[in-house]
């Protein structure tokens, strides 16, 4: 049986962002199934210099975990 506090910290590990290491905020699911906060991919978009060209075509996000 697994300890219940090895369970809830593969519980917290699932809630995390893998940008800012916190625990979700407005989560959003990329296609790929990867999940960041809102924040995080905004600034991600914003800081790549195709932020202008990408917002008002609606062109997907690339993963920042698995590029796809």
């Amino acid at each position: 049986m697994v300890q219940p506090s090895l369970e809830m910290h593969n519980f917290e590990e699932e809630l995390t962002c893998p940008i800012c290491y916190s625990i979700f905020e407005d989560p959003r699911v990329l296609p790929c199934s990867h999940t960041f906060c809102r924040n995080c991919l905004e600034n991600i978009l914003q800081a790549s210099g195709n932020f202008y060209i990408w917002r008002p075509l609606r062109i997907p996000l690339k993963c920042p975990n698995c590029r796809s």
